[in-house]
């Protein structure tokens, strides 16, 4: 995912510490804490490690199971046309991998009175860009300037939610070559990368993705609680064509060298070994520096440490960066333990995570669709509610299809009007249905639209009056 904020800046979302945080970032952040990931604590935002190795043991068709739907729901401009044309988006006839030109759907849509072009245009070409910056699609113009979109995932298979062809992380390797880069082809697991990107420096991210393995990589690993031979064994384990020679004696020669000492409270620097401490009280650029107060500890003036750290690395001993504090590991990359998951187990964290993220409403983004900050209505109305005098009304109005009376059609043309619902009519041989809007006087006659179904038809505007019809029945949904 290359998310940047010219792809998300058109949907108009706005979100809480908007001064602090750029627009991708908390995006991002919104994503993590709404599917658990991340929790908002007192000191900030803290990663949740437990439900963040869950996460990475998912595929990445599971991974977008869960994100394509959160992402539908939360982002998406609060238009009630964009949303069709959101939905229509995801539909089984739209291929990946194929370019369709988006001018025809908004003239269908446009035709079939969903949208209208002129307000929703920009909103349309903003969902698509934001689509193709998570990755799912790309956007592009044809020779003529007409916008055209195609899908790089199925979306229509995404959004199947309990599908049976359900997948197993893939368990593809990745390969370490001799200049110390790391190709890692699209089918690596995630929890393998995460591992990865603890002790190297990511190059390029692409669907070829490459890595490096560098000192300073490695030396962060170590602050992190990786040590050398945990780097080794990772990429022994997991590289399809084996460590280059020269890779492991890097790996090896620079565990030797780095975390061998380290800075505590109280500026007390400690080795490994005597023998580094014996170097160390002998070298002559550190006398006066430092005194030496057991075999492998030494006191630091605390205005000599950035000239200590820098003599001690040039001698091959360098110090971890961060300074210990008694009782307290400092890390700021999690190391998530290697698990192996069952299908079984994917498959309810996979909808564990799309519960989480459809329900959340803790995240840091507040517009778009707002529907997550409001509770489910648990209550059943009572049909009296949706249709008030139901009882008074004559059951034959809503059970016989016949000829009425002049005025009592009348009376069911105006029934219908109040309760906002249809008629069925006959008229030449033909049984259609009738909404009424608005009825007039001094000659009644009552407006509204007339459906066809035989011919899947409609017309809007339809002006009927006494005498346009023959049967009639008053159209309301069963009770029982």
């Amino acid at each position: 995912m290359h998310l940047k904020d010219s792809d998300l800046e058109t949907l108009q979302l706005q979100y809480a510490h908007a001064e602090t945080y750029p627009l991708v970032a908390a995006v991002l952040l919104d994503i993590m804490m709404c599917l658990g990931l991340a929790v908002k604590e007192s000191q900030g935002i803290v990663l949740e490690e437990e439900r963040l190795g869950e996460w990475l043991n998912l595929s990445e068709q599971e991974m977008n199971r869960v994100l394509l739907p959160a992402v539908l729901d939360r982002y998406g401009i609060n238009s009630p046309a964009l949303q069709h044309f959101r939905y229509l988006l995801c539909h089984p006839s739209f291929q990946p991998g194929v370019w369709y030109d988006m001018t025809n759907m908004l003239d269908w849509m446009e035709q079939e009175v969903l949208l209208t072009r002129s307000v929703s245009e920009a909103g349309v070409r903003a969902w698509m860009t934001a689509m193709a910056g998570f990755g799912w699609g790309d956007t592009g113009e044809d020779g003529s300037g007409r916008c055209c979109f195609r899908w790089a995932i199925d979306p229509a298979f995404v959004l199947v939610s309990g599908g049976e062809d359900r997948e197993m992380a893939g368990e593809g390797r990745f390969y370490v070559q001799p200049d110390f880069d790391v190709i890692v082809p699209p089918d690596v697991p995630y929890r393998i990368r995460w591992k990865l990107l603890a002790c190297s420096e990511r190059v390029q991210s692409e669907r070829m993705s490459i890595y490096r393995l560098t000192r300073s990589s490695t030396a962060r690993a170590v602050e992190n609680g990786m040590s050398a031979a945990e780097m080794t064994q990772l990429l022994d384990n997991f590289s399809g064509g084996g460590v280059p020679e020269n890779v492991r004696l890097a790996l090896e020669q620079w565990g030797r060298e780095i975390g061998r000492t380290r800075f505590e409270e109280a500026m007390l620097l400690s080795c490994s070994a005597e023998e580094d401490g014996n170097r160390i009280e002998a070298h002559p650029k550190l006398k006066g520096h430092l005194q030496r107060i057991g075999p492998k500890h030494f006191l630091v003036n605390s205005g000599a440490v950035p000239e200590v750290r820098k003599i001690l690395d040039s001698s091959g001993l360098s110090p971890l960066k961060a300074i210990t504090e008694p009782g307290r590991t400092v890390s700021t990359y999690p190391l998530i333990h290697d698990s192996t998951p069952d299908l079984a187990g994917q498959r309810i964290d996979e909808e564990k995570f799309r519960q989480t993220g459809l329900s959340a409403a803790g995240g840091l983004v507040y517009s778009g669709r707002n529907i997550q900050y409001f509770e489910p209505d648990s209550d059943i109305p009572k049909p009296e509610s949706l249709f008030p005098g139901y009882g008074q009304v004559p059951k034959m109005w809503t059970q016989d299809f016949r000829n009425y009376h002049g005025t009592t059609a009348q009376h069911i043309m105006e029934q219908a009007l109040e309760w906002q619902t249809k008629v069925l009519i006959s008229r030449g041989g033909s049984r259609l249905e009738f909404i009424p809007r608005t009825i007039r006087s001094h000659p009644w006659a009552v407006e509204g639209t007339l459906f066809d179904p035989e011919r899947d038809g409609y017309e809007d505007g339809a002006l009927l009056s006494l005498g346009d019809w023959e049967q009639i029945r008053l159209i309301v949904p069963s009770f029982t």
